[in-house]
């Protein structure tokens, strides 16, 4: 199973099968990409997955990762937009 991918109690919690298997799709994608990636990417890719996350923990483990990634690379002002969603899920 793909870095991230949903749960079997997140995915149930999906509105119906077709999304779900369309956010499946696509966590195997990010999971290839985030294979070789460099830092500035893995944090593109981390935000990109949290966006198909179907419940708030999944979401901000997701985004943490994306922030980690964005320190990383130096991305100052990738950063704060992460740190600002973080908090808004109650995180950092």
């Amino acid at each position: 199973m793909p870095l991230g991918a949903p749960t079997t109690r997140a995915a149930a919690a999906a509105p119906d099968k077709s999304q779900t298997a369309a956010a499946l799709a696509a966590w195997h994608q990010i999971d290839a990409a985030l294979r070789d990636a460099p830092s500035a990417e893995r944090a593109r890719l981390y935000t990109q997955a949290a966006e198909l996350a179907f419940d708030p923990g999944q979401k901000r483990f997701l985004l943490t990762h994306a922030w980690v990634h964005a320190l990383s690379a130096g991305d100052a002002l990738q950063v704060s937009e992460l740190e600002l969603a973080l908090r808004a899920l109650g995180g950092l």
